[in-house]
């Protein structure tokens, strides 16, 4: 499964928008052109402070977070965003040079959707970010579900909505 949403032409507006957070510049960049040659719009942050900055002003649709960063961790800023239900569904994925059978243990704990172990091969982070993209269309169909039960429900509990409906239904 690839994960160029628009292959051979660079991000637009619809592209998937990722926030990458890495205090190491030379990660940061490096993804950052990766992901952008591979047809997502790109946002990235030095530290944790500078991605909630970043945060309010635009939407993303995942955020690939370091672990270790100086003055806030990124799995306190991944437990800061789970508590915000603004944010409660954006997919994480959480670098890290702890180790595997660490972050297998830890990450659910903190609400990291995947973890990437640093080094990572490419391949390993376009599957990771696969599967994101997957949750996040998964995640937003069962909102879109649980807004149409409402709806329907209220629409059902109001006959005289439900009288008119019918009307414009011809039936």
């Amino acid at each position: 499964t690839a994960i160029k949403p628009h292959r051979g032409r660079g991000p637009d507006d619809s592209a998937p928008h990722i926030l990458v957070v890495d205090d190491d510049s030379r990660i940061r960049d490096l993804l950052a052109r990766y992901l952008q040659d591979h047809g997502f719009r790109v946002s990235t942050a030095v530290d944790a402070a500078s991605a909630r900055a970043t945060m309010r002003g635009l939407s993303f649709d995942l955020l690939i977070l370091d672990v270790m960063m100086p003055q806030e961790s990124g799995i306190e800023v991944c437990e800061a965003l789970r508590a915000d239900p603004a944010h409660a569904r954006l997919q994480i994925v959480m670098l890290t040079a702890i180790g595997a059978q660490m972050n297998e243990m830890t990450s659910p704990l903190y609400g990291v959707d995947a973890y990437l172990d640093k080094p990572f091969q490419f391949a390993e982070l376009e599957k990771k970010i696969t599967v994101s993209m997957e949750n996040t269309h998964l995640l937003n169909m069962f909102s879109l579900s649980e807004s149409l039960v409402y709806y329907v429900d209220a629409i059902e509990g109001n006959a005289a909505v439900l009288a008119k409906l019918r009307s414009i239904g011809g039936q």
